[in-house]
């Protein structure tokens, strides 16, 4: 409708017409589908006013890309904020997911880096980490550390500054690697043989979008 929101009636009719679509298959497979869609709406409805923002939206897409047994539902979100609410308050403050965000990044200031992850997992504003706005903050985390990653990356692979990775500028990449006797070369090998499939509209190039993809193939 046009409000910047999605209620639970509109998901619903988004994933009939999605199914609907889909035909025969998709009618066998709704009553199961539809279930996980409400599961995932009540887990991704942070602050529970029956509607999900954009922030909300994207708790969800992360939800849905993760989704095992161990992390998706309220015992993973449960579970995790207990680890990350090490001062049994209930609550997770900046601190502790700071404190959180550099064991997992292996001592490096994740100062800032944190605090623009809590600050948009804080859907609620009040300054504190609720359990479902842990889930998603460790979530975001890992969301946007490869997105930082792949911005990294293309600045500096992009050695022309055309806004654009050639297969080129990589081999050149993996060339000067092996003459220094790099580390990296293994990964930059992986890089070399993962273009192809990061390449999605087969132009021979990567752009922003498609380094993403090639991160997410990396490291995932």
């Amino acid at each position: 409708n046009g409000d910047g929101f999605v209620d639970r009636v509109e998901l619903m009719v988004g994933a009939r017409d999605f199914l609907d679509i889909m035909g025969e298959a998709g009618r066998d497979r709704r009553s199961r589908i539809y279930d996980d869609m409400k599961k995932l709406y009540s887990l991704s409805d942070i602050d529970g006013d029956g509607v999900l923002s954009a922030v909300e939206v994207e708790f969800a897409r992360l939800l849905d890309r993760a989704q095992t047994s161990d992390d998706f539902g309220a015992a993973g979100a449960r579970a995790l904020h207990s680890e990350l609410d090490t001062d049994r308050d209930g609550s997770v403050d900046r601190a502790e997911f700071e404190d959180f965000v550099r064991s997992m990044m292996h001592g490096t200031d994740v100062s800032a880096f944190s605090g623009r992850v809590f600050a948009k997992a804080d859907v609620t504003g009040d300054g504190r980490l609720s359990p479902p706005e842990s889930h998603f903050a460790a979530l975001l985390a890992v969301e946007m550390s490869l997105s930082d990653a792949a911005r990294a990356m293309f600045e500096d692979f992009d050695t022309n500054a055309d806004g654009r990775i050639s297969r080129q500028e990589v081999a050149e990449r993996l060339a000067a690697l092996r003459h220094t006797g790099s580390r990296h070369v293994e990964l930059m090998e992986r890089v070399t043989h993962a273009f192809g499939h990061a390449d999605t509209d087969t132009d021979g190039y990567l752009d922003e979008h498609e380094a993403r993809v090639l991160i997410d193939l990396l490291f995932n």
